[in-house]
């Protein structure tokens, strides 16, 4: 069947469902960009697009990076010549009749249209065509695949959209484009208001004090009048970017995620939240050197566990709080990162964490001026005073814990229930809480970092035989302080199921 038949809409979904005023309800949109390019950004959309699909959701994929369409190689859809280009030419008026099948139930794609001359560079007409349209696609979800960059047309398609995925590495490159795509968005938003100021920003504000070029919206705020800054306010709220860090190796790259979110919320301005991580995997580039679907390859691995959790994450983030911006109304724990009544042990590792952050050769938070630097980390000096006094004036249990304090949710501190069972990621989060880096864990145990790496994640493949992961899953328990017994037998009991 050709794309932009008129029956093609009735095979697009599992249940045989018609383009008719059967859809009432607005489509959500969920854009993906990247700041550089080889970031995994193509592979992680179409895992998302796959896993709404897979739990009920008609889902359609947009292939809108239009230099380098790739989802139809992904996707298996197979490379067709009907595409956005069509609907670019208006041989086709509805995006809806480019709908074409996929191996996925549930799941049809457009595709973008790499062999058409012009293509990548669509007119203002054509781009908004597009952005009006978008929505109103027969689905409950739209995932639209970006081109990496900042380009105007990423960054309109980016930020006109529901929600609003960047993915980055947790190398410097990467991070610095993440930070820049992010800055520049806001930035755009901001030109639709005020039109006399210059799309660039730059002319207007002057140079960015973290080194992005575009100022970012700390700055940029504070030339603005109050009818301006209610305006500047709405900006802020539009553009919520989620992070997804691709391709951690180790807790520091794990780190990464949680730290641009902080640098950009306290001292950007910019509403980035951390949506969540997705650990290196050699399946993805080995399936794809012999050609075979990366999507398989990588649905029973760690990575592939981690980006269905992220699927899942984004059906309840349309309307979510806007985190707190800026550090003039951030707790003294808050400022720390955390919980309110902070153990001797967590607060003592809170300031060593803070100090290496400020430092000078922090990738990130080196960007800072060198006097902002020094005065936030007097600022967080106090806040650890002011928390380690309060905690001594009152009675504390022997792990440190003050003894009517109140565990927050998923606050391990304390050792889990009789009944707990200790999966996986119990363990690593039990770790955590006890400032254990897995490079300690590996030495104290004397088990590779792989396998310890493979218990955590559950990847069944990657772990030795039985009788060795016992050993193994008992010597974790023992340096965690836990019944290596009953961690060993809880722990291979749930791998069963």
């Amino acid at each position: 069947m050709r794309a932009g038949d008129p029956a093609n809409s009735q095979m697009t979904f599992a249940d045989g469902a018609e383009k008719t005023d059967r859809w009432r309800q607005r489509a959500l949109v969920t854009a993906v960009a990247s700041g550089p390019g080889g970031v995994g950004k193509s592979l992680i959309t179409a895992l998302i697009a796959s896993e709404l699909a897979q739990i009920g959701k008609r889902v359609v994929l947009v292939d809108a990076a239009l230099a380098s369409p790739t989802q139809h190689l992904l996707l298996g859809a197979g490379e067709r010549s009907a595409g956005l280009h069509a609907f670019f030419r208006r041989e086709v008026d509805d995006l809806a009749d480019l709908l074409l099948p996929t191996f996925q139930p549930n799941l049809c794609l457009i595709g973008g249209a790499a062999s058409a001359l012009g293509a990548a560079n669509p007119r203002p007409v054509q781009k908004r065509r597009l952005l009006a349209q978008l929505s109103r696609i027969p689905a409950d979800h739209v995932v639209v695949d970006l081109s990496a960059g900042a380009s105007y047309n990423s960054l309109d398609l980016w930020r006109s959209a529901d929600l609003q995925l960047v993915v980055s590495t947790p190398d410097n490159a990467a991070i610095e484009q993440t930070l820049r795509l992010a800055v520049d968005s806001f930035a755009r938003e901001l030109h639709d208001h005020f039109k006399a100021w210059p799309a660039e920003g730059a002319l207007a504000f002057g140079r960015s004090r973290v080194g992005l070029g575009t100022p970012e919206p700390a700055l940029i705020v504070q030339s603005l009048n109050a009818e301006q800054q209610t305006i500047f306010a709405e900006a802020q709220r539009r553009i919520r970017p989620l992070l997804i860090v691709n391709h951690t190796r180790t807790d520091e790259d794990r780190a990464q995620g949680e730290q641009i979110a902080s640098f950009c919320q306290r001292h950007l301005e910019l509403a980035v939240e951390h949506l969540g991580d997705i650990a290196y995997d050699d399946a993805c580039w080995l399936a794809l050197r012999q050609r075979k679907s990366a999507l398989v390859a990588l649905s029973e691995t760690a990575a592939g566990k981690q980006i269905r959790a992220l699927s899942r994450k984004l059906l309840a983030l349309e309307h979510r709080a806007l985190p707190p911006l800026g550090t003039a109304a951030l707790s003294a724990s808050e400022l720390l990162g955390l919980p309110a009544d902070p153990t001797e042990h967590q607060l003592q590792r809170a300031c060593r964490r803070a100090a290496s952050r400020y430092s000078e050769s922090n990738p990130l938070f080196g960007r800072l001026p060198s006097d902002e630097r020094r005065a936030f980390r007097q600022v967080i000096e106090r806040a650890a005073t002011g928390l380690s006094e309060s905690s001594n004036r009152r009675p504390l249990q022997s792990n440190g814990t003050p003894a009517d304090a109140k565990l927050p949710p998923g606050d391990h501190r304390e050792p889990p229930a009789e009944d707990a069972v200790y999966s996986g990621s119990l363990l690593r989060q039990l770790r955590l809480d006890q400032g254990i880096a897995l490079e300690e864990l590996a030495e104290q145990t004397k088990i590779s970092i792989s396998y310890l790496r493979s218990i955590e994640d559950e990847v069944v493949a990657a772990m030795p035989a039985t009788v060795y992961l016992r050993g193994f899953v008992k010597a974790v328990a023992g340096c965690l302080r836990l019944d290596p017994q009953r961690v060993a037998q809880s722990y291979l009991a749930q791998l069963k199921r």
